[in-house]
């Protein structure tokens, strides 16, 4: 997924698996079903466990999707989901955005879903999904932005607990509000009949973000130092966790996050 100058900021944890587990085809890929048609060669970049690409197998069969993230790690786990889906049109190979393992004009279709908020240089990276499009061939590319989100009930704990969730991800070359440019990037990158889309995902239970987030909190001075650079003190993080962990426990809380998508054809 990503340089090695770049941090994936969701970490690969136990509890990170749990929640990428949740993503499914019809619900994660809902802006690009119209272009999923029987037949077409689909590159998943960024494809994590894979949940999202064997149901973009199974819509695009007999045509053939290649899953594609730098995490040795998720390739074993989709590969091993693959066997056990008994997909034989659905293959993973590790590899980076910005360096794709493939010739030019390779596929019909290329989509992308919760990658580009982890990249330093998406136009680098757009440009690169361009490139192995074949003339006419479409990408669609999703991505949250965090500017967008609903988090209710609120405090200032909790405010400061998802700033700072915020601030993890920009310190390891990534962008939380970048979901808006994507239809921007695209044009940028050569992408014509570019198509901006965006919706909400609510959360149930709160649990399945909340969880995420205190997390990402709780590991963030060992993996990041964030006490170190005195981002906050140690006290103060504990209690930003702790206001997470109560949030999630309130029956008529919400969590509602923002994923803006792109559509765009390579005109070749």
């Amino acid at each position: 997924m990503a340089s090695n100058t770049e941090q994936y900021s969701l970490g690969h944890t136990p509890t990170t698996h749990a929640f990428l587990h949740r993503r499914r085809g019809d619900t994660h890929a809902w802006f690009f079903h119209d272009h999923l048609q029987p037949g077409v060669r689909l590159l998943d970049c960024g494809c994590g466990p894979g949940n999202i690409t064997l149901d973009l197998a199974r819509a695009i069969a007999p045509g053939e999707v290649i899953g594609v993230d730098q995490d040795a790690g998720q390739i074993a786990l989709a590969r091993a989901a693959a066997q056990r889906a008994n997909l034989s049109n659905a293959q993973f190979r590790p590899g980076s955005i910005y360096a794709l393992p493939f010739a030019g004009a390779e596929f019909d279709r290329v989509f992308s879903h919760a990658l580009f908020e982890h990249l330093a240089d998406p136009l680098a990276a757009m440009k690169e999904v361009k490139r192995v499009l074949r003339p006419g061939g479409i990408a669609g590319i999703c991505t949250p932005d965090w500017r967008g989100f609903i988090v209710e009930p609120s405090s200032p704990d909790l405010v400061a607990a998802i700033e700072l969730y915020k601030r993890i991800q920009r310190s390891g070359g990534g962008n939380p509000d970048i979901g808006g440019a994507l239809a921007t990037i695209m044009v940028e990158a050569g992408f014509t009949q570019v198509h901006p889309l965006a919706r909400y995902e609510c959360y149930e239970p709160l649990s399945a973000i909340g969880d995420l987030v205190s997390h990402r909190l709780e590991i963030a001075p060992a993996n990041d130092d964030i006490v170190a650079k005195q981002w906050v003190r140690a006290e103060t993080l504990a209690r930003y966790v702790r206001a997470v962990r109560a949030w999630q426990r309130v029956p008529h809380g919400m969590w509602a996050q923002a994923w803006v998508a792109a559509i765009g054809v390579n005109p070749g």
